[in-house]
């Protein structure tokens, strides 16, 4: 086509394909600002206790901006999603919070961008969480395995902790609900998977709910499963690198109950063995019920002694309890 006068068709295309573009731009920027202040304002109505009004303002930001093709926009939807479910929760709304929970991982959940993935991956585990406060132990453990299929080959620390506390809930609530073997190998499983990358103080609590249920287990089991138990008890308390009392005590009860199982069924020189296990490891330890716990320790190995040294005779000592 002719150029007429100054008229130039292609300057002409090329200045309204940047205005366009700079007006795109304006329309993304604002609407940022838009979700932002919607996010910002539902903080502040919560503070508030106005969480109905919160909670609005928070699903606004997701109706308006959770299918952009913006990744900013989108972590910003999923964010408000998942400030909707911790308010459902913390009012014990926990049905509900499941549910919300729940939408964050339909809508997000296969999201290609590394981000909302990692967000979508609280949500699955949060969701969990609700579902166990309602006691629907099947379901939530379905959620944090859900977590490990969907991260368990993820190398990123942040991936690998998410994965560790999942599988450790879903070893705690089989523990609670008496499936020991279960739950134990669950907490193997993890240990032997990350080892020193798991966040130690979510290992020791999870240790401790999973030895204390398993004491309590042990004492109905026949001796023979009852001291394997106690010996991946210990093993499982020997793995926290900077363990706490109750943790050494728990551990200490561990070797003591091994050991009066095997001075009942008259293993006494093993007992013995295992007695001084005990106290060569935890008689140092400060505490009023472990220096109780070492001390019957010291007097029942003393009667395991004797039991030996009057084993083939007709006489023998008092019972140790």
């Amino acid at each position: 086509m002719n150029k007429i006068g100054c008229y130039d068709p292609e300057t002409v295309i090329a200045g309204c394909e940047e205005i366009i573009a700079e007006c795109d731009d304006a329309i993304l920027i604002s609407q940022r600002m838009k979700a932002t202040a919607l996010i910002n304002m539902g903080d502040a109505l919560a503070d508030l206790d106005q969480l109905e009004e919160a909670m609005d303002a928070w699903y606004e930001v997701n109706l308006e901006y959770g299918d952009s093709s913006d990744l900013e926009l989108r972590i910003l939807a999923i964010k408000a999603l998942s400030k909707i479910g911790v308010t459902l929760y913390q009012l014990d709304q926990w049905d509900s919070a499941a549910d919300m929970w729940g939408k964050v991982v339909a809508e997000f959940g296969n999201d290609t961008q590394p981000e909302l993935r990692v967000l979508a991956g609280h949500a699955l585990f949060n969701k969990g969480v609700a579902l166990r406060q309602l006691d629907r132990y099947e379901k939530a453990m379905d959620a944090w395995d859900e977590v490990d299929t969907k991260f368990g080959d993820a190398s990123d620390p942040g991936l690998t902790n998410l994965v560790a506390r999942a599988l450790f809930n879903k070893g705690k609530v089989l523990a609670q609900l008496g499936q020991w073997e279960r739950a134990i190998k669950v907490f193997e499983e993890v240990y032997n998977r990350y080892g020193d990358a798991i966040e130690q103080k979510l290992y020791e609590k999870s240790v401790k709910v999973l030895v204390s249920e398993g004491l309590e287990l042990a004492e109905r089991e026949p001796p023979e499963k009852a001291i394997d138990m106690y010996d991946r008890m210990f093993g499982i308390c020997s793995g926290v690198t900077e363990p706490d009392l109750q943790l050494y005590e728990l551990a200490a009860k561990s070797l003591f109950n091994k050991a009066n199982i095997l001075d009942e069924l008259g293993q006494w020189g093993a007992a013995v063995g295992v007695y001084d296990e005990l106290v060569d490891q935890f008689g140092r330890i400060k505490g009023a019920k472990m220096n109780k716990l070492v001390a019957t320790a010291r007097d029942c190995k003393k009667i395991a002694q004797e039991r030996l040294w009057y084993e083939n005779t007709q006489e023998q000592p008092e019972q140790c309890e």
